[in-house]
């Protein structure tokens, strides 16, 4: 006689949030709130808009929300689904593959995402971490993130560094709590066949094809330092000695944690 079995269906692995955590909480604040910003500079980057990034302490906790008028999100649960993403992928986008909100939710102490008129709830209750997602108050426009995090106050003055030196597209009106960030000045322009990174859902791999693009050289502040930049986001210290920023405006090949460049592409 056989002997009864209990099967499941949903799929042969699942993931540990505390070790995904673990992953992510070596990386600096700076870099994975950074992650909120490039999600909503690809969501307006077409059309045009508008992006708020605010944060402070609040004696407790450091609480972060990033606002954009752009396209707004379809299915808020597929944002529980690592490595799932309804985005057509393309070398003219900053984000890759919808990673990088699931890892800042993974180091994160609550979270709610608010779009169209569906908001999502990432709580703890009861010492167990639970979701939930309710009918919005009112209909809204883009993307509204609030997220809250145990990191200590200096953080604040990192995140006031790093997102200080943002570079913002034509077509974006980006504020810094509240203080509109002004666009800066290109200096010089360059075109090139540079190396880039595109994602094949099909083969579930990564390609580096080379495309045409166009290097936007702006001068560096009075004791800045120079800069890589992937359509407006800082990314590496450029070495060298000329008071130029790099900004490349296409997607530049990293290392996992893009939080460098890929080695010899520099």
């Amino acid at each position: 006689m056989k002997q009864g079995t209990n099967a499941t269906t949903d799929g042969w692995l699942q993931i540990s949030t505390a070790g995904f955590a673990a992953l992510n909480q070596s990386r600096p604040p700076e870099h994975l709130v950074k992650e909120l910003v490039q999600n909503a500079l690809d969501a307006v980057q077409d059309g045009g808009g508008s992006v708020a990034l605010a944060y402070h302490h609040d004696g407790r906790h450091v609480v972060v929300e990033c606002c954009d008028t752009g396209t707004g999100i379809a299915d808020l649960a597929a944002l529980r689904v690592v490595y799932l993403t309804f985005k057509t992928d393309s070398h003219l986008k900053r984000g890759r593959f919808g990673r990088g909100f699931k890892e800042i939710l993974s180091v994160a102490r609550s979270a709610t995402i608010l779009s169209g008129d569906s908001q999502i709830h990432f709580l703890e209750e009861g010492g167990q971490q639970v979701t939930r997602e309710t009918p919005a108050r009112s209909w809204a426009p883009g993307t509204s993130v609030a997220m809250m995090f145990d990191w200590p106050a200096e953080v604040v003055a990192q995140f006031d560094a790093y997102f200080d030196r943002l570079l913002v597209p034509d077509n974006v009106e980006l504020s810094l709590n509240g203080r509109a960030v002004p666009q800066r000045r290109v200096a010089h322009t360059i075109e090139a066949a540079l190396t880039t990174e595109i994602y094949s859902p099909e083969s579930h791999s990564w390609s580096k094809p080379r495309r045409k693009t166009v290097i936007e050289l702006v001068e560096t502040r009075a004791g800045e330092e120079a800069f890589i930049y992937e359509m407006g986001i800082p990314v590496a210290v450029a070495e060298w000695s000329v008071p130029y920023h790099a900004n490349v405006l296409q997607r530049v090949p990293m290392n996992p944690n893009r939080d460098a460049l890929a080695s010899g592409y520099a």
